[in-house]
């Protein structure tokens, strides 16, 4: 084992302890403490990283901190880099969590005490996606513990969460929509569930939309905006959920009538409003021009379906159901990936995984043509 190296005045040091593990320390507070890393320069990184918090004032005590002190502080740390609604489901389920492991000092955090933190909160009353929820802040959470040196390992790692049966989706087939469509024509909403149904476009994204972000000429709209409610400030535009999501959609005939005749509604609203009209340019709005609640829309898709004589599906569904009817319409699964603003292929193709065996069975179909036609003609060009 190599001995400690000094390094310049109040940098620490640095030693080798075993093959692939590096310790580097440092003082503060008249305390030394302790960080590793795989490699050298990784755990020069994590001593360089907890000077710059120390400056700052920000690191924790180290060993004498308990998660529940880490968890607050690591919030603190993490508020300004996340949406407001990720940093609200951030703090429920680190509050969820803190009973059961609060108390505990940070560096002697084990599996055990984390599996059974998720057997007590099942125990509450939580369902399993909820506790899964909580189980993958904490990992977030102790993973950046550890790449700050505070822990040596993610005690989350050797736990396992429960895993919630996975929620099927319920779209509806090309008839069935033609059918929603067809039944609600002459409806208020209309348009927005034909914009859904077509384009896959999430709720918040079509509530987003402005006249603006739509060429009718051209068949085309682009997702530059959603609409969102944020606890303590209410309905609030925001950026598209990845980088992605900001993106272009080409229109179908049908969908391009129904935002014409959306237009033409949205003409007489705006004139029997007069100075009650709040001009935001939004396509769907309230009858004096506000923007829309996600909540509020609800009531208004179960009454669609009981007109159209439809099963009850969520209105997120829509979006499966433009995705899968474009898939079995031999769209490619990257048109596809583009069209979700999925933040991968994978993510696609993960979610959509009860089309792709049809299509590879006409892909085979289709290939097996080919190859056969191919195989007749230089039958027919060999010589007898």
């Amino acid at each position: 084992m190599e001995t400690t190296r000094p390094r310049g005045h109040g940098e620490g040091s640095i030693r080798k302890r075993k093959p692939g593990l590096w310790e580097s320390r440092g003082w503060f507070d008249g305390k030394r403490r302790s960080f590793y890393g795989a490699k050298r320069k990784e755990a020069l990184n994590k001593l360089k990283e907890a000077q710059r918090r120390h400056e700052e004032g920000r690191l924790p005590d180290g060993k004498t901190q308990t998660v529940g002190r880490y968890l607050d502080s690591w919030l603190a740390d993490v508020e300004p880099t996340v949406r407001p609604e990720t940093l609200r489901s951030y703090r429920l389920n680190v509050e969820r969590v803190k009973p059961h492991i609060g108390r505990i000092r940070l560096d002697q955090l084990k599996a055990p005490a984390v599996q059974n933190c998720y057997t007590k909160l099942l125990a509450d009353g939580l369902s399993k996606r909820s506790v899964q929820q909580a189980g993958t802040v904490l990992h977030k959470a102790l993973s950046d513990a550890q790449r700050l040196g505070h822990v040596g390992f993610n005690a989350c790692d050797s736990a396992r969460a429960p895993s919630p049966a996975k929620q099927e989706m319920r779209v509806l087939s090309a008839d069935e929509l033609v059918q929603l469509f067809e039944a609600t024509a002459s409806d208020r909403y209309h348009a927005l569930w034909v914009v859904l149904g077509t384009t896959g476009l999430r709720l918040g994204e079509a509530l987003g939309l402005k006249w603006s972000d739509v060429d009718l000429t051209r068949k085309s709209l682009t997702v530059r905006r959603a609409l969102q409610r944020q606890t303590g400030r209410g309905l609030q535009f925001i950026e598209p959920k990845s980088k992605g999501s900001k993106r272009t959609v080409e229109l179908l005939d049908l969908t391009v009538d129904a935002l014409r005749a959306h237009r033409e509604r949205q003409t007489f609203e705006r004139k029997a409003a007069l100075d009650r009209w709040h001009d935001q340019d939004l396509i769907f709005a309230s009858p004096t021009g506000t923007p829309l609640e996600q909540g509020g829309i609800w009531k208004h898709w179960t009454a669609a379906l009981d007109k159209a004589g439809l099963p009850h599906i969520r209105r997120h569904d829509l979006r499966h159901t433009a995705a899968t009817l474009r898939l079995q319409a031999g769209a490619n699964v990257k048109v596809v990936q583009e069209l979700l603003g999925h933040s991968s292929i994978t993510l696609t193709l993960d979610t959509y995984s009860h089309v792709t065996p049809g299509m590879q069975r006409e892909s085979a179909d289709a290939l097996d043509a080919l190859l056969s036609s191919k195989r007749g003609a230089n039958t027919q060009r060999v010589p007898g």
